[in-house]
């Protein structure tokens, strides 16, 4: 997702702002641009709409996971990075 995704979906989210679909969709594009805080607060919307939509409360326990990965994938580099610099000192 781009950054002109996500300026679209604010377009659409500003015409029907209690419309589940475009937070969604908000949250997904916020969350392919690893934007987790943001995609967060959209999931929460969403899940406001519809407090029983099983499929909103699905998406979002994707998203955690995603961050979740995110940031170990983040300490995976950090820690490889230095054993790099280890090995060439």
């Amino acid at each position: 997702m781009t950054r002109a995704a996500l300026s679209a979906f604010l377009r659409a989210r500003k015409l029907a702002p209690l419309n589940e679909t475009y937070m969604l969709e908000l949250a997904f594009t916020c969350d392919g641009l690893e934007g987790f805080p943001e995609a967060e607060w959209m999931y929460q919307e969403a899940q406001a709409c519809d407090l029983k939509s099983v499929a909103s409360q699905q998406h979002y326990e994707l998203h955690l996971q995603k961050w979740k990965l995110s940031g170990s994938a983040a300490n995976m580099m950090r820690r490889l990075q230095r054993l790099i610099s280890q090995i060439r000192n």
